[in-house]
C-alpha cells in the first residue's frame, strides 16, 4: 500500500497446514514493514525502512526428537542511500528488539546485529 509518494506499507504472511511438520519453517507468519523515501540531496534518495516478523509454530527435529520452538517477533531497520542509479550503500540493524529466539533447537540466534554494504545494480 502506498498512501503517499514517500511512504510504502507492506503486509504479508503465511498460513500453512502440514500433516507432517516441515523442520525449521514457521507454520504461520505475519510480516509487515514501512519504508519512507526522504529527500537528502535529490528526490527520494534516502530510504528508511522498518520491518517486523511474528512467527508461530516452528518445529525442529523429526519423529520422537521433534520439538516445538517458541514463537518469536523480530524487527529490523535499514537505511539505504541511492548514490546513483546503480550504487546504493546501506546500513542495516537486525533484531533491534534483541529478541531471544531459535530456528534450530538449542541454538539461539544472535542478538542485535549490524551490517554495512553496497548494492550494485548492473
Amino acid at each position: 500500500m502506498r498512501p503517499t509518494d514517500d511512504i510504502i506499507f507492506t503486509l504479508g504472511g503465511t498460513l500453512r497446514s502440514f500433516d507432517d511438520q516441515i523442520v525449521r519453517v514457521p507454520e504461520h507468519t505475519l510480516d509487515f514493514g514501512i519504508t519512507y523515501a526522504a529527500d537528502l540531496f535529490k528526490r527520494r534518495d534516502l530510504l528508511i525502512s522498518a520491518f517486523g516478523r511474528q512467527a508461530y509454530r516452528i518445529f525442529d527435529g523429526t519423529g520422537a526428537n521433534r520439538v516445538r520452538l517458541p514463537d518469536y517477533f523480530v524487527a529490523d531497520l535499514k537505511l539505504v542511500y541511492r548514490a546513483t542509479d546503480h550504487i546504493r550503500p546501506f546500513v542495516q540493524v537486525d533484531n533491534v528488539t534483541d529478541e531471544d529466539f531459535q530456528t534450530f533447537a538449542g541454538i539461539p540466534m544472535p542478538g542485535i546485529g549490524a551490517s554495512v554494504g553496497v548494492t550494485l545494480e548492473l
